[in-house]
């Protein structure tokens, strides 16, 4: 069996994740700053019912960019132990 790493593909994975996270970020950022003005034109129940189903809809997306920070912490590690498991077998042979 062998496990290869591309050191190039593993830090662009990287970077897409990281990208990923930072799109969130903006679009909760974005939709915050709307909903403050949307909510202040919107009364009762309307008010109401839009205000649960944002602030589920927020909780999802910082829910999905946690799992995705701790993803790419994960992906990080993974690429550092296989570079170190790699270093270490060539150290091996010299």
């Amino acid at each position: 069996m062998q496990i290869k790493l591309d050191p190039a593909k593993h830090l662009l994975f990287l970077d897409e994740i990281n990208a990923s996270i930072s799109a969130i970020d903006g679009e909760l950022n974005r939709l915050d700053a709307s909903v403050k003005t949307l909510q202040s034109a919107w009364s009762g129940e309307a008010r109401d019912a839009y205000r649960v189903a944002q602030s589920e809809w927020s909780r999802s997306m910082r829910e999905l960019r946690a799992f995705l920070d701790h993803a790419r912490e994960g992906a990080a590690d993974a690429g550092r132990k296989l570079r170190a498991a790699d270093e270490g077998v060539r150290g091996l042979w010299d």
